[in-house]
C-alpha cells in the first residue's frame, strides 16, 4: 500500500515534527506573550499553514 502513495510517510513525519517543536517552544512563548495570545498565534499559524496546499495548487 505504501508503494501506491509514496508521500504519505513524509506528510505524517512533517506534521509530527511541527507538533513536537510547538510543544517544546510553547512554555517559553507563554512566559513571553501570555497564554491567550500564544493560543491565538498558534491558531493563526495553523490556519495559514493549512491553506498553503490550496494556495500552492493554483501556482
Amino acid at each position: 500500500m505504501y508503494h501506491a502513495f509514496p508521500g504519505v510517510e513524509m506528510l505524517s513525519t512533517i506534521s509530527n515534527i511541527g507538533i513536537v517543536s510547538g510543544l517544546l517552544i510553547s512554555p517559553f512563548l507563554i512566559k513571553l506573550m501570555g497564554e491567550k495570545p500564544t493560543i491565538i498565534t498558534g491558531l493563526i499559524i495553523t490556519l495559514l499553514v493549512g491553506t498553503f496546499p490550496k494556495a500552492l495548487e493554483k501556482i
